[in-house]
């Protein structure tokens, strides 16, 4: 009789149910000391300002601006969806881009203001998140220089070993945001369009078919970018009934 209730207590899966239960019951345990640790985590507060802060850059924020011309190139230094009270306007300088490099800026007007009121905060913003706004600033090494090509009529477009090119791509108005250092290929990871940068962004490779759009661009007389004009030509995507 012993014999056969052993027998059938191992052949039962009893054994197993509690193996499975117990396995249960220290998940629960786990996810709900997890939940408790992160409710009590969600109530501290941590100590000094609670907004983030833009990592620290190099380049110069605008603070000398009378007599500069009215069209600026900028860098957005605030966060997003962040209010701040740092000035939310930071120029380029040549010296700020290495040879080779290439830095996301954005065309602005002066008469916009530098972000430290609410209304030329609000314009700023938009001006960053404008879909047509952002632009390339490229910096050619001097050894690469006598490759550059130049479009016909754009010859004075560039300030030395600086190009800049829009960002928004001539296909189908995707961002171009992929750049080789090297080769100075720029890509566009949507449809795989590529252009060269040292002629004239021209279109090498995928669906586009006209290069991107070039910002005429020189320095003040405090030796920050300013923007020699705007655009000359339509900046996005091909349509049929366009020229160029």
């Amino acid at each position: 009789m012993a014999a056969n209730l052993t027998d059938a207590l191992e052949s039962s899966t009893l054994r197993r149910r509690k193996m499975i239960g117990l396995s249960l019951g220290i998940g629960l345990g786990a996810f709900g000391v997890g939940t408790l640790v992160a409710f009590v985590g969600g109530l501290i507060k941590t100590r000094g300002n609670r907004w983030c802060r833009p990592r620290k850059a190099r380049r110069r924020c605008c603070g000398r601006r009378a007599g500069l011309p009215d069209i600026r190139v900028k860098r957005s230094t605030w966060p997003r969806h962040r209010p701040t009270r740092r000035p939310a306007v930071c120029q380029d300088a040549p010296e700020d881009i290495d040879a080779g490099g290439m830095e996301t800026v954005f065309p602005w007007r002066e008469s916009d203001g530098d972000g430290t009121t609410p209304e030329s905060h609000e314009k700023l913003l938009a001006i960053t998140m404008g879909v047509r706004n952002p632009v390339m600033l490229i910096r050619i090494r001097p050894t690469d220089m006598p490759k550059v090509v130049k479009r016909k009529g754009q010859e004075s477009f560039n300030f030395g070993e600086f190009f800049a090119f829009t960002k928004v791509c001539s296909h189908l108005g995707c961002p171009s945001s992929l750049y080789e250092q090297q080769s100075y290929r720029i890509l566009c990871p949507c449809h795989q369009s590529q252009f060269n940068a040292l002629e004239y962004a021209k279109p090498i490779f995928g669906p586009a078919a006209r290069a991107l759009a070039q910002l005429p661009i020189t320095i003040d007389t405090n030796g920050y970018f300013v923007a020699n004009g705007d655009f000359i030509e339509p900046v996005g995507p091909a349509f049929w009934e366009r020229t160029t």
